[in-house]
């Protein structure tokens, strides 16, 4: 059972407030919504679906369904959020409820309908509980911050990053208040402060926006900067199937475009860039993000992001037997006096997702092809 202090926090002192005031921050809300998915729902069927509502002209069209005690509070509220459930949440199941594959038959086709509306309904409904808990306030902590500023992101920065976002997590379980990790290149941060930015909250808005949206450069072959700055500013972009093949089985492949690489640091011919797929890294890679890496990575990979290729079942993002996952393996002594791999596992980052265990047998067929360095975020 919790502990008096969380449930102080959560139920006897928290207070769902009639009205605020002041901004909320998409990064806020953000926020609100990754520690709702959290809550329990029917086989993980997370149905239910959120819409924020912001501008004057969107409130309006609210205005005929608010009652008449409701209807001045929401027209000034920052944001009013409307929390709905999605008919078709079992799509998602195989994602979200993996090591069960057969259960999204139970959901399909019209026979089902009237009871799935009911599955979706009912927690639907719960996750709803679930955000006005998780954005109830019990005393207004102030919000600590762990903030880094670097000229050049480093093959170990991402790895200190998530260090660094782990702390914060563990001491905002403590009385000493909510704390938060921000990182921004020095670059951003100048650009920021010249925009008028004053505080690291409107900051950690602004780089959640630019990553939300990224403007990343992409560089055609045809373009002359391509012979000139290959490898010094831009690094090549690769699916990462693709890239699977290119580095893990030498297949002629040629880069889709080249990407501005601008604040990396040095950069080499062993760098390059991927689009990320699927939703197993969040929140170190969201999908759709670039990712930075190095190929033939030297040294331990022990608790290092890898794309690897396998052997085995397909990996539920990608589609095929490559993964981008944190990898983690068990050896022992071989009779010929080296070692060999016992078990490898291939670990996401996001909870609702599965690792990849290797036994010993597929543990040897274990190729890691490039390691993560970064994610691009909205250079450019």
């Amino acid at each position: 059972m919790l502990d008096a202090k969380a449930l102080d926090t959560i139920f006897r002192q928290a207070r769902t407030h009639n009205a605020i005031s002041g901004p909320v921050t998409d990064a806020r809300l953000r926020e609100l919504y990754d520690l709702m998915k959290w809550g329990p729902t029917t086989m993980n069927t997370q149905p239910g679906r959120i819409v924020f509502v912001r501008s004057k002209e969107a409130k309006e069209k609210l205005r005929p369904a608010l009652s008449p005690g409701n209807l001045d509070k929401t027209m000034a509220a920052p944001v009013t959020a409307i929390i709905a459930y999605d008919l078709m949440f079992y799509e998602n199941l195989p994602k979200t409820f993996p090591h069960r594959p057969d259960a999204i038959d139970g959901f399909k086709g019209d026979a089902k309908k009237a009871g799935n509306e009911k599955v979706a309904f009912r927690n639907g409904s719960l996750q709803g509980a679930y955000f006005i808990i998780a954005a109830r306030d019990k005393d207004g902590r102030e919000v600590m911050w762990l903030a880094e500023t670097k000229g050049e992101v480093r093959p170990n920065t991402a790895l200190k990053s998530e260090a660094a976002r782990m702390w914060c997590e563990k001491m905002s379980g403590t009385k000493y208040g909510q704390w938060r990790y921000l990182f921004a290149q020095q670059r951003k941060l100048e650009t920021a402060l010249a925009a008028g930015v004053k505080s690291l909250a409107e900051l950690a808005e602004r780089l959640v926006v630019a990553r939300a949206e990224p403007q990343l450069r992409l560089i055609s072959f045809e373009d002359e900067r391509v012979k000139r700055e290959a490898f010094k500013t831009l690094l090549p972009l690769y699916s990462l199937k693709a890239a699977a093949g290119y580095f893990g089985n030498a297949e002629p492949v040629e880069p889709e475009s080249w990407v501005e690489a601008d604040g990396l640091g040095k950069i080499d011919e062993r760098m390059f860039v991927c689009r990320a797929v699927g939703r197993s890294m969040e929140p170190t890679i969201h999908d759709g993000d670039y990712i930075v890496f190095r190929a033939k990575p030297a040294g331990t990979r022990q608790g290092k992001i890898v794309l690897a290729q396998y052997r085995g079942l397909a990996d539920p993002d990608t589609g095929g037997a490559f993964t981008v996952k944190r990898y983690s393996s068990e050896k022992t002594a071989s009779d010929e006096g080296g070692w060999r791999h016992t078990r490898v596992v291939l670990s996401p980052t996001n909870p609702d997702y599965q690792p990849i265990v290797l036994s010993q047998d597929d543990a040897e067929h274990v190729d890691i092809l490039a390691e993560f360095v970064t994610v691009l975020r909205g250079l450019g």
